[in-house]
């Protein structure tokens, strides 16, 4: 079930960072350290150490701060540390990678202007999908006029299609994309399936995913 088996890696969050070679990228966190990976090296860092020019300043719930060069930046879970520039320059560009969180999963943030959550890279699914909660955190207002039943390993859910105006996955821009919202808290994870994904070219090496808008 969902719930068993993506929730740890909800939970989970770490964090690597580098301006060099390799973009460092968030692995998970154990207490006050991160794990990280460095151009495929492990790297494990405490908050206030610093190894090989990068220092962890803080840990949050589902994110960690970290500096390089003096320059500091929040990242999350299976999230590059972006070097060359700030996450808001970043958002201007047409694809994003993310990386490999467990067992072969990848997440992405999505947002509507301020209000955003995590998501998970589904191919299967078709649609965008969010629990009610999810849709109520990133401020999406849809009308209940189109309601359909989904079977899940819950039972039979009440959701409703809607067409979500914009909203931006990893900071790339979207526009009218099909989505799904169900009662309550299902599902517990957001899935960012193929009326999102459909956008964009994929390559994956099995550690890494990017993705490149298509137009």
């Amino acid at each position: 079930m969902l719930s068993k088996t993506l929730l740890p890696l909800v939970l989970a969050l770490g964090l690597v960072g580098t301006s060099w070679a390799a973009s460092p990228v968030l692995l998970a966190t154990m207490g006050n350290k991160v794990s990280l990976s460095l151009g495929g090296k492990p790297l494990t860092l405490s908050v206030g150490q610093q190894r090989d020019g990068i220092k962890l300043i803080s840990v949050g719930e589902d994110s960690a701060v970290l500096e390089v060069e003096g320059k500091r930046q929040s990242v999350r879970l299976g999230q590059e540390f972006y070097a060359g520039g700030s996450q808001a320059e970043q958002a201007q560009t047409n694809s994003f990678t993310v990386f490999d969180v467990g067992g072969g999963h990848f997440m992405a943030q999505i947002s509507l202007g301020g209000g955003g959550v995590r998501g998970l890279i589904d191919t299967g699914a078709s649609l965008l999908s969010l629990s009610g909660n999810q849709a109520k955190a990133m401020g999406l207002r849809f009308e209940r006029n189109q309601p359909i039943m989904l079977r899940t390993a819950q039972g039979v859910q009440n959701g409703w299609r809607t067409k979500v105006p914009s909203l931006r996955i990893e900071g790339v821009q979207l526009y009218n994309v099909d989505a799904v919202v169900t009662d309550g808290a299902y599902p517990e994870v957001a899935l960012i399936g193929m009326s999102v994904l459909g956008q964009f070219h994929m390559q994956n090496d099995g550690q890494r995913m990017t993705l490149k808008k298509k137009y």
